[in-house]
């Protein structure tokens, strides 16, 4: 049984498919353009971007950062190589979404749904730039370092919170709950669930960087970053 999903013939399904067919449809114009050379500096910028200000700006803000990455990663897909890269993910990936569309078509509340859907777009997007990004071992290392140094910037401002106290936000507090009179840090999400959300990768992430880069000073700051992101978790209440 093929658990990982190897064996399928994505090739050749793009070679028979329409849309398949649109994949470096602009190829020959990213040769002799002056931004086609820029494509994965740009990429890499967007998606460093959204992993800097995503704890620190607006939602709204930081959709339209992912609705432009989500525009790029079309423009560069249709400008890219035509043999591109496929696995198991992405189709998995693709399920995911099918999944998401079915439940938003069978929604009793249509309109709610396809605003939960379109937000869920703009992530599969962003996931997708990030995945074209990081193909490249050089971006991949610099955006996990982007990604780390922001995760303990956060978690520091949630060890601060912790031992100096919170200022409770009735955004999340839910007053039937029996921790009602309790805050739990959020850092500056203001939300802890976000925070959670935000910090967890960052944990196996670290461990991963201190046991494949090389050197005297990577793992022991890798170590400092770890251990600020175990101590920033969401479990401490004010």
């Amino acid at each position: 049984m093929d658990v990982l999903l190897r064996q399928l013939d994505v090739e050749g399904w793009r070679s028979h498919s329409g849309v398949g067919r649109l994949l470096g449809l602009l190829q020959g114009w990213q040769e002799k353009s002056w931004l086609g050379r820029w494509f994965p500096h740009c990429a890499a910028l967007l998606v460093g971007l959204v992993l800097v200000l995503a704890p620190l700006m607006p939602s709204g803000m930081i959709g339209m950062l992912l609705a432009a990455g989500g525009g790029f990663w079309l423009l560069w897909t249709l400008a890219g190589e035509r043999e591109g890269r496929w696995s198991g993910v992405h189709l998995l990936v693709l399920l995911y979404w099918g999944i998401a569309l079915l439940a938003t078509v069978l929604s009793p509340v249509p309109w709610a749904a396809m605003v939960g859907l379109s937000k869920l777009m703009l992530y599969l997007l962003f996931f997708a730039l990030a995945e074209r990004v990081m193909r490249n071992q050089r971006w991949r290392s610099r955006l996990l370092t982007v990604y780390l140094l922001t995760a303990l910037m956060v978690s520091v401002e949630g060890v601060r919170q912790w031992i100096f106290g919170a200022e409770p936000l009735a955004t999340w507090t839910d007053p039937e709950s029996a921790l009602a009179n309790v805050t739990r840090v959020y850092s500056f999400l203001g939300n802890p669930n976000l925070l959670a959300g935000y910090l967890l990768p960052s944990v196996p992430l670290s461990a991963a960087a201190i046991a494949v880069w090389r050197g005297w000073l990577p793992r022991p700051c890798w170590r400092v970053v770890m251990a600020g992101d175990e101590y920033g978790e969401p479990n401490f209440d004010v």
